[in-house]
């Protein structure tokens, strides 16, 4: 829906700089506690050059290739390492030209410790995105309304009652034959879910 809307959150890399890794114990030989081992990152002097290498290979000419064509609204950094590495220059670079998008503050990381959590970036992240590129009225897959056990429904007209229907999945089964956390039923079978 953003991008649609043209509106891009820029991470820079063409690949995932923290791999998705289980977690590892090891016990203490000293107090025989059981520790979470440290999970393997990549060098950290290769995040900057992995991110401007990357900028520079692919993503500033996609980038440049969508503002020039006229989709893009608003370019969001995402991370304080990106813009630390890219610079806010670098990326206003990219989209200068007949491009009337814009390259905002950055926002922090998702997964970044933020006193007092991640609330008003939230808040000013929608309230930035609102003002630049206003959804249109049409009504998109994605403008469902979210009913009270937090299933997406619509309501589907059938002789004339109206039934809901979960369409998070397309299986057949409407809403109310589903059981609720609150009918303490447990669940078995996450085929029913």
């Amino acid at each position: 829906d953003l991008r649609d809307r043209g509106v891009w959150l820029l991470d820079a890399s063409v690949f995932g700089w923290y791999m998705s890794q289980p977690q590892e114990y090891k016990r203490s030989a000293v107090s025989n506690e059981v520790h979470r081992k440290v999970k393997s990152r990549p060098p950290k002097e290769l995040k900057t050059p992995s991110l401007v290498l990357s900028w520079e290979l692919f993503t500033k000419h996609v980038i440049r290739e969508v503002a020039e064509e006229g989709n893009l609204k608003l370019l969001i950094p995402i991370g304080m390492e990106v813009e630390a590495a890219l610079t806010h220059e670098r990326m206003e670079d990219a989209i200068r030209g007949r491009s009337k998008a814009r390259v905002t503050d950055t926002f922090p990381a998702p997964n970044a410790w933020i006193p007092g959590g991640y609330g008003p970036f939230h808040a000013k992240l929608a309230a930035l995105v609102d003002e630049a590129a206003p959804r249109n009225n049409a009504r998109t897959k994605h403008d469902v309304p979210i009913n009270e056990t937090g299933v997406k429904t619509e309501e589907i007209p059938r002789d004339d009652a109206c039934i809901k229907r979960d369409i998070s999945r397309d299986d057949g089964i409407k809403a109310d034959d589903v059981p609720r956390i609150e009918d303490s039923v447990k669940i078995e079978n996450e085929s029913m879910v």
